[in-house]
């Protein structure tokens, strides 16, 4: 990584056309980042429109955690789906000729997905993706993380995981969190004159 995780600066998201002006840079090796602002200021834009797109063209390896985490873990146990169904249409021989002709053949590959828990998961599953997948990947430079905390039994509980991940920088958005607890840097974005001022 590099000594900046994001140089200070402008940034538009392409998305909603949001001016972020980043005040200072934020800085490698600082642990835990948490960001601040007022609801509707722009916080996951930023993360999702600005920091990840960066931190992805600059080669940073980056687990993220939206807002939207039941979406992640059905987008993700789909892809997981699709790939072992392919592996078994590839295994019986028959790949094109089953998309192409409908060959019942496609009747023995078990594609079980009345999973309730991926479907309609509850805090305790997705408190348990989120710590299996953070102890699934060793070499991640970033771990971010968009008001996860609510799934885990408290602040303190929370923070505990946080101290233990071997990731070199955290980025926390939460609204519950608190900024001061040893080893975390307070960011704060605020509306000035259309522009999110980041400080």
């Amino acid at each position: 990584m590099t000594n900046s995780i994001l140089p200070n600066g402008d940034y538009k998201d392409p998305l909603t056309h949001i001016i972020y002006r980043l005040e200072k840079e934020i800085e490698d090796s600082q642990k835990i980042i948490l960001l601040t602002g007022n609801n509707g200021v722009g916080k996951s834009r930023f993360m999702e429109g600005v920091l990840l797109p960066h931190l992805k063209k600059s080669g940073i390896k980056t687990l993220y955690f939206g807002q939207d985490i039941h979406n992640q873990i059905l987008s993700f146990e789909l892809i997981s789906l699709v790939k072992e169904f392919i592996i078994n249409l590839k295994n019986s021989g028959s790949f094109f000729k089953t998309i192409l002709l409908n060959d019942p053949e496609h009747n023995n590959i078990e594609l079980d997905f009345d999973n309730k828990s991926i479907l309609f998961p509850t805090q305790k599953s997705i408190n348990n993706f989120i710590i299996t997948e953070c102890k699934k990947y060793k070499d991640i430079d970033i771990i971010l993380f968009d008001e996860v905390d609510k799934y885990f039994n408290s602040n303190e509980e929370f923070y505990t995981f946080l101290s233990n991940l071997k990731c070199k920088n955290i980025i926390v958005i939460s609204h519950i969190f608190n900024s001061k607890q040893n080893n975390t840097r307070n960011i704060t974005l605020t509306l000035k004159n259309k522009v999110v001022v980041v400080e």
